[in-house]
């Protein structure tokens, strides 16, 4: 049975797919939820893919109590997804390069992304075309202290996008990231500081940045690595 007290913080889980039996995790997925993303043809990403659905299943049946027949799905006109019976147990996740990363909270509006760190010739470009006035001066600022800065910037307002269900190209009716005495806050298209929401970095891996965005004004985090012994040997149903 689902019980709220599990999720009083934002859990946030993460996994390195070299870790994993990608044949094992294949097995565990439905039939129905591998033609959903046979569409995908880059290898790696289906694998994230993969891996992320598996260990969403495994996370809310072994660690949320839910019953299996009850993992469905309802999504938004943006294709975010909530779970039917307990729209309230919110969840998001991300991936990139070699990790995945689940977030899973109770009633909180959150979003979570993850990017690795690389060198990128397009990043002015980026910037120019999708951050705000405002935004490119504190990115420029942060750039001076922060050799990361663009990732830092980049996933955080990915993070506001995906926790309100919106699209990139909606950018200018979402909040602004912006910096705030060296901190991360988000401002209003009023202009106003959102204080009921809170910007997080989380050190998953030094290669890799990840923030989390919600709407809680002290965001409590708990992370935690899932093993793969833990998954494979906690007898999660096997179809292949």
């Amino acid at each position: 049975m689902f019980s709220e007290k599990a999720v009083e913080m934002i859990n946030l889980y993460y996994a390195d797919i070299k870790d994993w039996d990608i044949e094992w995790v294949k097995g565990c997925l439905k039939e129905s939820d591998f033609i959903k993303l046979q569409s995908i043809r880059h290898r790696p990403t289906l694998h994230l893919k993969i891996l992320n659905r598996v260990l969403l299943r495994y996370l809310f049946i072994h660690t949320y109590g839910i019953d299996e027949d009850q993992i469905l799905y309802d999504y938004n006109d943006r294709g975010k997804p909530s779970l039917t019976y307990f729209p309230s147990l919110c969840f998001n996740s991300s991936y990139s390069h070699d990790l995945v990363v689940i977030g899973i909270a109770y009633s909180c509006q959150f979003g979570v992304d993850i990017e690795k760190i690389k060198q990128r010739a397009d990043e002015d470009r980026i910037v120019e075309s999708f951050f705000s006035s405002e935004e490119q001066a504190c990115y420029r600022q942060r750039h001076i202290a922060s050799p990361h800065a663009f990732y830092e910037f980049w996933t955080a307002k990915e993070g506001v996008i995906k926790a309100l269900g919106k699209g990139l190209w909606e950018a200018d009716i979402v909040p602004e990231v912006v910096l705030m005495n060296d901190r991360f806050v988000l401002k209003s298209s009023q202009g106003a500081i959102l204080d009921n929401w809170s910007v997080a970095f989380h050190p998953i891996h030094k290669e890799y940045v990840c923030s989390l965005v919600g709407n809680r004004s002290d965001i409590k985090v708990q992370l935690s690595c899932l093993s793969p012994e833990t998954v494979y040997d906690s007898k999660l149903r096997n179809y292949g």
